[in-house]
């Protein structure tokens, strides 16, 4: 059996004439809305005092059903059926609602069942958005940005924060929020079409009456929780958020490991050492230091090798030779003041 829970206001609901025999309507309708002579038989037909979108007509079905709990009384739920919820147009937003509702074995326990507009073969798309920011994958969502830009201005938030963990906070869904704060992406029926086992709406009503009751309360408070209770959805009903793989992280690189050289190739190695260390050329000895050049004058020029050789030179002179330099010495007036030093260093 499947239950389809339909918010209406005053959507036609002649395409309700051919649902399968498996299905029965549960009409969430506004107060003051307009009856439809289309209506199927079974159709249980719940009024609602205030409108509070599609999101409230379904969050109220929730409640009746928690009522009917707490009372001790039958939910009339098969806990092997679905329940499937969705805008009372919702043949407009999923064009292949009624051949997926001929095989529900086909589905998830929890099964987003809404199509991309004009691909009626596509399968059933997720909506993947970034819980901190509300902004989907793929595409840029203006009324997304301006939901989260007015629950921050709300709420005072700063822009880091996670705004869908907020939300399940102030819903007392503080497991839930603790889940949404560590996720990386979560998962939304982008046209408001979804189905649920109805184990898991059971387990949602017997253990979150109170949350439920905060939620309406929300979003009879303000307009701005109902697109926020619209992304929460699938989740409210254990589908767990997503959580990306982390980058892998790079290989240890292991400390450096002592090589084992076997003993032949040491005796190799060891050999060669010895033969480089004694075919090295002896070091220079110096018997004798180095003795400094004395500077003359400002040009910088060290004659110690001329002073040395000078006593030598001198003796090879005859005396008549002294006073006078050889053939070759040019004039003094013409090798200017160094050449005329050195004149009188060799001749003197």
């Amino acid at each position: 059996m499947i239950d389809l829970v339909l918010a209406r206001r005053d959507e036609a609901l002649d395409w309700l004439a051919e649902l399968p025999a498996h299905c029965r309507v549960q009409l969430c309708q506004s107060a003051g809305a307009v009856e439809d002579p289309h209506w199927p038989t079974p159709t249980w037909v719940h009024v609602w005092r205030t409108d509070t979108g599609a999101a409230g007509s379904h969050l109220q079905y929730l409640q009746t059903l928690a009522a009917r709990i707490a009372r001790g009384e039958s939910p009339d739920l098969d806990p092997a059926g679905w329940t499937v919820f969705a805008p009372a147009d919702a043949l407009r937003q999923a064009p292949a609602l009624r051949a997926q509702l001929a095989s529900p074995a086909l589905w998830a326990e929890v099964q987003p069942l809404g199509r991309r507009a004009g691909s009626a073969g596509a399968a059933p798309r997720q909506a993947h958005f970034c819980p901190v920011t509300l902004a989907p994958l793929g595409h840029v969502d203006a009324d997304a940005v301006q939901l989260a830009e007015s629950y921050r201005r709300r709420h005072a938030l700063a822009s880091g924060e996670n705004l869908l963990a907020h939300f399940l906070d102030l819903a007392g869904l503080h497991g839930l929020a603790g889940q949404a704060a560590s996720a990386d992406l979560g998962i939304a029926a982008p046209e408001g079409v979804f189905a649920v086992r109805n184990d898991r709406v059971l387990a949602l009503l017997h253990a979150a009456p109170d949350a439920l009751a905060r939620l309406d309360a929300l979003l009879r408070s303000e307009a701005l929780y109902r697109p926020m209770l619209e992304r929460c959805w699938l989740h409210l009903f254990a589908l767990p958020f997503v959580q990306l793989q982390p980058l892998p992280h790079p290989a240890q690189v292991p400390a450096e490991l002592p090589i084992e050289v076997p003993p032949a190739m040491a005796r190799v190695v060891a050999s060669i050492d010895a033969l480089l260390a004694r075919s090295a050329p002896p070091a220079v000895r110096r018997d004798r230091p180095i003795r400094p050049l004395p500077s003359v004058g400002h040009t910088g020029l060290r004659l110690s090798a001329i002073d040395e050789l000078r006593p030598a030179a001198s003796a090879r002179l005859t005396p008549a030779q002294h006073g006078a330099g050889p053939a070759w010495w040019p004039d003094p007036s013409q090798i200017g003041q160094v050449g005329a030093r050195l004149q009188a260093h060799s001749l003197g």
